[in-house]
């Protein structure tokens, strides 16, 4: 969370310790700084890049600088000022609770949820986190708790019981107390892909099934990345192409007829290259969802639907909104 500044005073009598997070773009608020064993308070939300901290207790205040500022993001430079005592605590949101801990009696932390489903009584949900961690896991939500509570964390496994790391983005309830869950592709610094992914985990939280997309669009999308790696031009159109493939798989559900939907997070451009299927020559800059805007920013994307009845996928079509002008 990269902390960059801390600061200490005392509040009605009582010693206060605050670190900003620099690249979390939070204040930790730790209580009872005083006796020597201070205690997490809470969370305040602050601009991007908290980099200066000033305690003024005499007017029960805490001043916050953040220094990012990116007007072409419509982000800028800002000052928050928080008031002692002004409202309950809103935040955290989620917490782990005390009894969550490790073989050696550590306490388990967690971040970088992606993606989150909510049983239909709204008492539990389950989370997922990204590729930010290497193992990918489930995690287990009491959401009767203020605040909510991770009260269990479950490996994600394979057959033979391995621990599996995917770059999960989404999960949902499968309807028989497994889940479905999607897995981003990417294109990595030396557009080497990953392939977007639709899971099926079971109860006991194995993956039973990978499920990718149809043949001619992962061939189509590997054939566009290898051009690109032979292109020293990365401002050419096919290195453009290759990289934006890694907006993929981002979120997941099922519906009434019990079809899995996924939401591609933008369109792609696939390069204008052939690749043989099993069906035959197939023209790979078909397949691409643009719609006369640049490269960069292809103007329609798609829902996938997978129906696992038949194994079939479908998909529908729609148009993003235009890029906003000021956006770099």
């Amino acid at each position: 969370s990269e902390p960059e500044s801390i600061a200490y005073d005392e509040f009605d009598g009582e010693g206060y310790l605050f670190v900003g997070s620099e690249r979390g773009s939070f204040i930790g608020v730790n209580a009872g700084a005083d006796t020597g064993a201070p205690t997490f308070h809470q969370v305040l939300p602050a601009g991007l890049g908290p980099e200066g901290l000033l305690t003024i207790p005499d007017r029960d205040l805490l001043v916050v600088s953040s220094e990012v500022d990116d007007p072409t993001f419509g982000v800028r430079a800002t000052i928050t000022v928080y008031e002692y005592g002004a409202e309950s605590a809103a935040y955290p949101e989620v917490m782990a609770t005390d009894t969550l801990v490790d073989d050696d009696g550590n306490g388990v932390g967690w971040s970088a949820m992606s993606g989150m489903v909510a049983t239909g009584d709204g008492s539990t949900a389950y989370a997922v986190w990204d590729s930010f961690y290497s193992e990918s896991k489930i995690f287990e939500i009491d959401l009767g708790a203020d605040p909510a509570l991770v009260t269990a964390q479950y490996p994600i496994t394979d057959v033979d019981g391995e621990p599996v790391g995917y770059d999960l983005e989404g999960i949902t309830l499968d309807g028989d107390g497994g889940f479905w869950a999607v897995s981003e592709g990417a294109v990595s610094g030396s557009l080497n892909t990953t392939p977007n992914l639709l899971l099926h985990i079971d109860a006991n939280f194995e993956v039973i099934e990978e499920i990718g997309l149809p043949e001619d669009v992962v061939l189509c999308r590997e054939a566009t990345v290898a051009l690109a790696e032979g292109i020293d031009d990365e401002d050419s159109d096919e290195y453009a192409a290759a990289r934006n493939l890694r907006f993929g798989f981002e979120g997941v559900t099922v519906d009434g007829e019990g079809n899995v939907l996924i939401a591609q997070q933008r369109g792609w451009e696939f390069a204008d290259v052939t690749v043989e299927t099993s069906d035959g020559t197939v023209d790979c800059s078909d397949l691409s969802t643009e719609n006369g805007s640049e490269v960069s920013q292809v103007g329609v994307t798609k829902v996938w639907v997978y129906d696992p009845d038949s194994g079939e996928w479908t998909n529908v079509d729609y148009e993003l909104d235009p890029k906003p002008a000021n956006a770099a």
